[in-house]
Formats: C-alpha cells, structure tokens, sequence
C-alpha cells in the first residue's frame, strides 16, 4: 500500500515537473527568445542608423570641400549573434532617383562651374535725381558712365555721388565735373575734373582727363574705386551700412548718365554681380547607397542615402531619419534656396549580403556648382521615397511662412514636384539659387 502511494507521488512529481519544463520552455519560445531577438535586431538597426550619419557625414565634407583620399565607413549587416541565427543585410547601390531643375530666364553666375560673374560686371542703373542705393556694407565695383551733349564755352555739367552713413548723416561725395574753356590762342577744350572730399577735408581737386574742340562726349566712363582718387577713403571712413545718393546739374548741356556697381548688403548678400540670362533646365542624377535588414522578429527596414539625406524605409512608408543639404531662407522679399546634391557612382562590388561587418569606402571624384537667381523655379524629384520628399519639402515651406497655392506648389505621384513663385509681382529676379552637384565613388565590400 505504502509503494502505491509513493509511486502515485512519485508520478504527480513527475507530471508537475514536466508541467513546468513545458510552461519554461514555452514561455521561452513565445515571449522571452522573441523578444529578445526583438530588442538584439531593433539595436542592431540603431547601430546601422547611427553608422549611415557617420557615413554621410564624411561624404559631404568631401562633396563640399572636395577632400582628396579615401574615407571608409564601417556598416555591421547583421545582428549580434547569441545562442540563436543572427539576422542578415544587405548593402548596395541603388540606381533609381535623379533630380531636375527648371527656370526660365534666369540670371545666371555660374553654370555646372562654368563663371558667368565676369560677364556683364554689375548691374547698371540710370541716374535720375535723387536716385539711391541703400545697406551697403562694401563696394566692390563701382563705374560711372556720362555723356554731355551741346556744351559751349563757359558751360559745365556735373554728377555728384554723396555717402550717408547707417545714421544717415552726410559722410562725403565725389563730384564728376565737365568745363569747357577757350584756351589762350583760341582753341576751346574740355576738362573732366574729380572733385573728392568729406564734410571737412578736400582729398581731391584736379583734371583726369581732357577733350579739344568737341561739343558733345559720349559714354564718358570713370572708375570710382581707383585708389589715386582717394573715394575710397570717403568710403572706409563711414560707418555701414552705406547709403549713395546721385545727383547731376549743369547750366546749360544736355547731361545723361547711369552707373554700374556691385556691393554686399550688410545681411552678406551681393548685389549687382554680373551675368548671364538664360534659360535653366537641369538634370542630375542621384544613386543612392541602400542597407536593407533582413530579421527574425523585428521590422524589415531600410537606410537609403539618397541625394545628401537618408531615409528610413519599411513597408508602411518612409521619412528622412537624417535630413538632406537642401534649404530654403526667406530675408524680407527674397528667397534663397541652398542644395546639395550627390551622385554615387559604384565601383566593382555594388553589393554585399550577410551579418559581418561592411565597409563603404568613398572617393571625392568630381564637382561643379550652378549659381542663378529667377522669378519661378521648378523642382523635380524622381525617387523611390517620394512621401520622404513630399513631407521635407511641403513642412520646410510651411515653417518659413510660405502658403500653399500662393508661395508654392507641390504634388506627389511617381515623382516629387515642387514649383516655387518669387514674392514680386514685376517680375523681379528674387529667387537665389546656389546648387552643388557632387559624384562621389562608392566601394562596397566585407571589412577585414
């Protein structure tokens, strides 16, 4: 009796034993192994993460600053590995996104590197009475053209260019003076005196040039930056930002004049830099570098640099984890948009699988920089990610004050297209553009 009962025991011990192996093991396999593959894969994609700005980084500073040599970057494909399979990736070039640019007539400084800023040096303006050139911070070119007609002996004309300082407080002018006189055995001439001074030192007072018996002078021109008539001085001795004012007189001839001139604003803009109108239209394209996870329990994802930015990619949508080098100020009236693009080009190995450690080794191979202003500029976007463009590009807009469907347009289909309008209605060049297209080679490859 004693036996049975201790069997009977022995097989409950048994039973409730096996009982609790079996709750162990399950718990194991349905909640603490999953998630512990969870937790080891959704680190491991923050490591790939942080590995992608790294990555990028480097290769803007070289698309930027064109750094020779070659820059390596570590990408781990896989998970840790513990007591079960760890997961995998895969890293490649991707060849599918490009992106347009369109303007008609723009202003153009420099195109795909080509410098347009020599032709047509600043911007000419007639002079009227009282015509102004306000917050000026420093002048780099500065030309006077005139032109005097019917001058008799005894007649003068003048253009006087007067400097205010930020007070607006009289600092000194220079004054461009024409005076035709008869000479002692008859003959008439005409002397073209400068006349340079502050409100209480005259620097300069003399002839700079001389005509003989001629009525009318045409397209007189005169260099006002040249050191030896000391305006420059006039100039130095005021406090920024600058105010021209000009003004022209005479007693009798017919005077006309207009002058060129290029100077920084005291907000660093330049205004007056010359070039050349034309029409823009340009495509680029923009391979992207693509890490994707293949895992156990975590979500499959995807880092893509594409352009200057990375995307996280999983199957529900995509956002930029790492924002791309494009943006855009609003200073008053005028637009400025700054872009950064890059193009990888692969070479030999363009992908590797498993769950070691990658490198990515990246080399500067060529840049080139296009520089115009325009009244309306259209951006295209092909990519594979377009609700990662279409939400950057709309929320950038929106944050600056822009309004949808009066500042810009934009829409989302196979591609991205965003139309921006300049904020003048006269059709005033008030977009700047400044764009850098950079190609960067890409060797992708298993480390050590």
């Amino acid at each position: 009796m004693i036996r049975d009962e201790r069997a009977v025991v022995g097989i409950l011990s048994m039973v409730l034993v096996l009982g609790i192996v079996a709750i162990v093991i399950t718990y194991l396999n349905v909640d603490f192994f999953p998630s512990l593959i969870k937790n080891n894969e959704a680190s491991h994609m923050r490591e790939v993460g942080n590995q992608f700005s790294e990555m990028v980084s480097r290769m803007e500073m070289q698309a930027i600053f064109e750094v020779e040599g070659v820059m390596a970057s570590p990408i781990t494909l896989g998970s840790k590995t513990l007591w079960f399979p760890p997961s995998s990736g895969t890293i490649g070039v991707e060849q599918s996104g490009s992106v347009h640019l369109n303007a008609t007539n723009a202003f153009v400084r420099v195109l795909e590197g080509k410098d347009y800023s020599a032709v047509g040096q600043g911007v000419t303006h007639e002079i009227s009475q009282g015509t102004e050139e306000t917050n000026i911070a420093k002048i780099t070119y500065f030309m006077l053209t005139i032109n005097v007609n019917n001058i008799g002996t005894n007649d003068y004309a003048l253009v006087n260019v007067s400097v205010y300082d930020k007070d607006g407080d009289y600092v000194g002018s220079a004054v461009v003076k024409f005076i035709k006189k008869a000479g002692s055995k008859g003959q008439e001439w005409t002397g073209v005196y400068l006349i340079v001074s502050n409100s209480t030192t005259e620097y300069l007072n003399q002839p700079v040039s001389w005509y003989y018996a001629e009525n009318d002078i045409s397209n007189y021109r005169i260099n006002l930056l040249n050191p030896n008539y000391r305006f420059t001085e006039v100039l130095s001795s005021a406090e920024t930002p600058l105010t021209l004012s000009f003004t022209y007189s005479s007693n009798g001839p017919e005077i006309s004049a207009d002058y060129t001139i290029v100077y920084e604003t005291q907000e660093g803009d330049e205004v007056g830099v010359g070039g050349k109108l034309k029409n823009i239209d340009l495509t680029y394209l923009c391979n992207a570098i693509k890490f994707s996870s293949s895992n156990l329990r975590f979500i499959d994802q995807s880092y893509v640099f594409e352009c200057s930015g990375t995307i996280l990619h999983q199957e529900d949508g995509n956002i930029f984890y790492q924002l791309p080098s494009i943006s855009f100020d609003r200073r008053g009236t005028k637009t400025e948009i700054d872009m950064l693009i890059i193009n990888v080009i692969p070479k030999d190995y363009s992908e590797v699988s498993g769950n070691r450690l990658s490198s990515v080794k990246t080399k500067f191979r060529m840049g080139r920089s296009t520089v115009f202003e325009t009244n309306t500029l259209n951006l295209t976007i092909i990519t594979n990610y377009q609700n990662a463009w279409y939400e950057y590009l709309d929320n950038s807009l929106q944050k600056l004050g822009f309004e949808k469907g009066v500042d810009y347009e934009i829409s989302k289909g196979k591609n991205v297209s965003l139309k921006i309008y300049g904020v003048s209605k006269d059709g005033e060049r008030d977009i700047e553009v400044h764009m850098k297209y950079a190609e960067i080679e890409a060797e992708i490859g298993i480390r050590g």
